[in-house]
């Protein structure tokens, strides 16, 4: 599905949040390139693109990351979007009204979504999404 967007930004904590979740310096520099490429297409290209099932995933397409049972309210207008062909890390964006996305920081799928085993954990889960909204809460 085709969003219409008119922009897409980089939050100006988008280093700082992201380094609190692990990233040095040298991991941003390295996906730097991609971040900003994603950046200037989905600009240019006037629209984003959300999807729901995996096997839809590309780079550069966006899932909703409230797409989980119990993850309201703490992700809602939250999506994540893969920027390599590896499934880490994972580039946030918020949606910050009907036409505009920003960009807020980079996570681990775990970070956003708990291991495998953390997932049977309902208060566990609970804090991880507190966790997540307080950094996007940050970046307001």
């Amino acid at each position: 599905m085709q969003k219409i967007i008119s922009t897409v930004q980089l939050n100006s904590l988008f280093s700082e949040i992201s380094k609190e979740l692990g990233f040095t310096d040298e991991i941003l520099k390295q996906y730097e390139d991609n971040i900003f490429d994603l950046l200037i297409q989905w600009e240019n290209q006037g629209y984003v693109e959300i999807y729901e099932n995996d096997s839809e995933r590309k780079i550069g397409r966006l899932k909703d990351s409230n797409s989980v049972v119990g993850s309201s309210p703490w992700y809602i207008d939250l999506f994540h979007a893969r920027i390599s062909e590896n499934n880490d890390p994972l580039l946030v964006l918020r949606r910050d009204d009907e036409f505009s996305f920003s960009v807020r920081f980079l996570a681990n799928h775990n970070q956003l979504f708990g291991s495998k085993t953390e997932k049977n954990k309902p208060d566990l889960m609970r804090k991880i999404r507190m966790l997540i909204d307080s950094y996007i809460q940050k970046g307001n």
